[in-house]
């Protein structure tokens, strides 16, 4: 895809769907998924995925629009991440879930494996997809529920299932290498927010965010200093932003550093709560996680070195 086609991957994903549901698939086998990763993980198992969020689209935020409400009500099964996560969308989905079949990914997970979060209605910090783990449950959860309303591609949405399995079972390898370069001492997480604690639980980093694990709860000014007293207290060099939340508050935050004397730089750019477009290294679920685990090796080992 040229490059100039990436200036609106919202409005050319959403119209290539849209073509999709009309043409190549009788709308009442649709599946209309909401976030990028939600649909990502359809894609493997029974595609296509109809995605409601284009890369780069936070869903704390996102208002749902008229010709979504179109594609969810032609759809045959509805797939949501949950938890709270589609944000403005999480009453909407509950209602239509006593019409039509509607998966949530989240039920796939005991609670008891879930992080408990102050921000979210239910408790739970719902970037679970940061822990392979939990990601590989929610994985299998999705390929039972899509066989049973899909009884005719059963024996394929199993295969499916087993060989993304093994995939992410090759990724979580790579990713735990990378990891072990970096010493514990030393990893020590800061992003626009909250989005990053399942990934830290999972390779003991220090996690903090701007604001919190929903993009919806503002940072105030004490936030912000408490941060920069923070970064220079544990001499962190490395500061990350998210492809899906505005920068202005990690700037603001270099800015209050350096005006102290601490020389913090930005570590690069992290993939959070929606993946890249087409051709990018955020482009898949596994591609992001690699993405993000490479660029936060590189830039504490390179700020620590």
């Amino acid at each position: 895809m040229k490059k100039n086609l990436l200036v609106h991957p919202y409005l050319i994903l959403f119209s290539a769907l849209v073509l999709t549901s009309c043409s190549d698939q009788n709308k009442s086998d649709s599946i209309v998924c909401t976030t990028t990763i939600v649909t990502d993980i359809v894609n493997h198992l029974k595609p296509p995925g109809i995605g409601l969020m284009g890369p780069g689209v936070d869903p704390h935020l996102y208002k749902s629009k008229s010709g979504d409400h179109q594609l969810l009500n032609q759809a045959k099964v509805i797939v949501y991440s949950g938890l709270h996560l589609e944000g403005q969308m999480t009453g909407a989905l509950e209602n239509l879930s006593r019409k039509k079949p509607v998966i949530k990914l989240t039920d796939g997970i005991q609670k008891s494996k879930l992080l408990r979060s102050e921000d979210f209605a239910g408790s739970y910090d719902p970037h679970f997809w940061f822990d392979i783990q939990l990601f590989q449950e929610v994985v299998k959860h999705c390929g039972a529920e899509l066989q049973k309303y899909f009884p005719e591609s059963k024996d394929t949405i199993a295969a499916n299932t087993h060989h993304y399995l093994k995939q992410l079972d090759s990724a979580s390898q790579v990713i735990n290498s990378l990891m072990m370069q970096l010493p514990v001492e030393k990893r020590i997480l800061i992003t626009a927010h909250d989005a990053f604690s399942y990934f830290g639980k999972s390779h003991q980093i220090r996690i903090k965010g701007v604001q919190g694990a929903s993009t919806a709860a503002e940072a105030g000014l004490k936030d912000i200093t408490n941060l920069v007293q923070f970064i220079i207290q544990n001499e962190v060099s490395s500061i990350f932003v998210e492809s899906s939340v505005s920068k202005r508050n990690i700037e603001a935050i270099i800015e209050g550093c350096q005006k102290k004397g601490h020389p913090l730089k930005l570590g690069g750019m992290l993939y959070s709560d929606a993946l890249g477009g087409p051709n990018s290294d955020g482009e898949t679920y596994i591609k992001m996680m690699l993405h993000n685990t490479n660029t936060i090796v590189n830039a504490l080992k390179e700020s620590n070195d």
